[in-house]
């Protein structure tokens, strides 16, 4: 890093400097909400992510869910289980999102709502 000092700019100035030059590629960013989807008695149901999607966020509604994350169809009893009014936050990987399957658990005879809040990076 070279430092040129010109008349005037003072010790604030250097050190303000030498700050921005230190790290100038900490990254930026926050959520651009790109929309949601409802999932309502899903059977083995794929999410429809948006373009650009880099975060999902899940929330159980009512009954159980059973869900998978490989692309492989879940059923009433196996899988990976979510109860209801349960919100599991954090996917953030593209390639997962697009591989998760639902389906409702046995308990809530059987009935469940999925809500899926999916996010981009700005």
């Amino acid at each position: 890093m070279k430092i040129t000092f010109a008349r005037g700019v003072g010790l604030m100035g250097i050190v303000v400097l030498m700050l921005v030059a230190a790290a100038p590629n900490i990254p930026i960013s926050y959520e651009l909400p790109l929309g949601h989807q409802v999932l309502t008695n899903p059977n083995a149901t794929a999410l429809t992510m948006p373009v650009g999607t880099r975060h999902v966020k899940i929330s159980v509604r009512s009954g159980g869910v059973m869900y998978e994350d490989d692309g492989t169809s879940p059923t009433s009893t196996n899988g990976f289980y979510i109860p209801a009014n349960t919100l599991m936050v954090e996917y953030n990987d593209p390639q997962i999102i697009s591989a998760m399957k639902f389906t409702c658990s046995t308990d809530n005879g059987g009935a469940c709502t999925v809500y899926a809040k999916f996010d981009g990076n700005r």
